[in-house]
């Protein structure tokens, strides 16, 4: 959620372009960046959905899921405040 709502803040406030073809994509369609934070959130909330059902491993996964989204999030946050 933390790279979400950098992306929201960093395109509406900033001025700052989004970089993924998806993403940029979504944003066109929906007509604002805002767009993004319920979908990382539905995505977020699918893949614990799905790994709650798996027993192996479960954990590490999603140690991994958090590290692998709290990097870009922090990062674009850090950006923001230095610009």
């Amino acid at each position: 959620m933390l790279d979400g709502s950098g992306t929201f803040i960093g395109i509406n406030y900033y001025g700052f372009g989004e970089e993924h073809i998806l993403t940029e994509y979504l944003i066109n369609i929906a007509g604002t960046s805002l767009i993004i934070i319920p979908v990382k959130l539905i995505i977020i909330l699918l893949a614990l959905y799905i790994l709650e059902k798996e027993d192996e491993e479960s954990k590490i996964i999603k140690v991994v899921l958090f590290i692998l989204g709290f990097g870009p999030g922090l990062r674009n946050s850090l950006v923001l405040t230095l610009a």
